[in-house]
């Protein structure tokens, strides 16, 4: 068996060749750059394989040392090497995470370099790089990848180039990565899968149904930090194509059942203030209570109304949609019948705060909740029929405990400063 000091001598002697050998590259492409065109006197796409590899190594010398060429090479043949974009991307995103932070430092800055590069030249395979970042999601959120893309990652079965998985490295017997350690690597995919949408929206779009779970179960799972990044990407997707209900659609179901219940409790104040505010707060709400109208859960439609209504009575991003439905009933009396088209002919067509349409949409979905719509009766000052609400709530329908804390709620919202108008 080898001395350690013996070791330790022979892997600085071959980190001293492996520098001088990098130091001549730099050179000759230094040259390259002032003398014009010189070719590489080696293959530099079987170099960045074996980089990858190694990149991916149990020992973090090693590893270190691979991640560190990648970086360089990133930064000295930039767009040449595009090609390989998602072998660089499989090899850097797990070190992102690592626990020695000289590696999670030049992972970094590795990571920075390659969001530079042109995502959109020929030679880019947005396919195999979405599937890249799809499977590093996957791990994340404590999904098993499928069995295909365990076996390869894009082009990397048609080279024999490994892939990385934090769960299984048995052919260079690495330690398993902690889940709790993984969370800049679950943002930095985020990011990345933001980017895509941002240069390559279409073939995003095209593997939409792998996609979205990943990104419900980081809004679910994640940190405060992720899910807002996650919340960002899903509205990318939704923004300017026919997604928009769909991606609404599927995020009211994570509301269901009993670990959406506890979910809604949680973050749904967050998830729908982030969604409202990042793309819009009456479309946001009006798309909910379309969907809610349909409902067939009447608890589950219930229980939404309810958070709707409270995150309507007092968050900061829906200030416009409440100061819209203020005094609207007056437009929507039917004593008056001109009075909703002459509301409509008072705002601009493009908007989408139309107080008559926000007021109509609400209040369908909201009278699945006695309390919803008597508080959406008062704040719009249809006071005689917040009486007729309560005096039905009073009696024609049974009182439950939990119509009595709703109330108590309301009475306590509306004694807040953003209800002083309708004390």
């Amino acid at each position: 068996m080898t001395p350690p000091y013996l070791q330790t001598h022979k892997r600085q002697q071959a980190d001293a060749a492996l520098g001088e050998f990098l130091g001549e590259i730099k050179h000759i492409q230094r040259t390259a750059d002032t003398e014009g065109e010189i070719v590489v006197p080696f293959d530099v796409e079987k170099v960045v394989w074996v980089l990858v590899e190694r990149a991916q190594h149990s020992d973090e010398f090693t590893q270190l040392t691979a991640l560190a060429w990648l970086h360089d090479f990133v930064g000295l043949f930039g767009n040449q090497l595009v090609a390989h974009f998602d072998h660089f991307l499989d090899a850097v995103l797990p070190c992102l995470s690592h626990p020695n932070q000289r590696m999670s430092q030049v992972a970094e800055g590795t990571n920075r370099t390659l969001l530079s590069l042109d995502t959109k030249a020929e030679t880019f395979d947005v396919v195999a790089t979405i599937r890249v970042i799809k499977r590093h999601l996957e791990v994340c959120t404590r999904r098993a990848p499928s069995e295909a893309e365990t076996s390869t990652t894009g082009r990397s079965h048609r080279s024999g180039t490994p892939h990385s998985d934090y769960s299984d490295h048995s052919q260079e017997g690495s330690p398993r990565v902690q889940q709790g350690s993984l969370e800049r690597t679950w943002l930095e995919a985020l990011r990345w899968l933001s980017v895509l949408l941002d240069r390559n929206k279409n073939e995003v779009l095209s593997v939409l149904d792998d996609l979205l779970p990943l990104l419900f179960e980081a809004t679910a799972d994640g940190s405060e930090e992720v899910v807002l990044k996650a919340l960002e990407v899903e509205a990318s997707i939704a923004k300017g194509t026919s997604e928009f209900q769909r991606l609404v659609a599927a995020l009211l179901d994570r509301f269901r059942g009993e670990r959406g219940s506890e979910l809604l409790r949680q973050r749904g104040s967050l998830v729908i203030r982030r969604l409202c505010a990042l793309l819009g707060a009456s479309k946001v709400f009006i798309t909910v209570s379309t969907l809610l109208v349909r409902e067939q859960d009447l608890p589950f439609a219930s229980t939404m109304v309810q958070a709707l209504n409270l995150i309507l009575l007092t968050a900061p991003e829906l200030k416009q949609p409440r100061d819209c439905l203020k005094g609207v009933y007056d437009l929507v009396r039917p004593s008056d019948g001109n009075s909703k088209s002459s509301s409509s002919e008072g705002h601009d067509q493009g908007q989408r705060d139309d107080p008559v349409e926000l007021f109509e949409s609400l209040y369908r979905s909201f009278s699945h909740s006695c309390c919803a719509v008597l508080s959406l009766c008062i704040h719009a000052g249809a006071y005689a029929h917040a009486c007729e609400v309560l005096d039905c709530l009073g009696t024609k329908l049974e009182v439950t405990s939990n119509q009595l804390l709703e109330l108590d709620r309301l009475v306590q919202v509306r004694n807040g400063r953003t209800s002083a108008r309708t004390r």
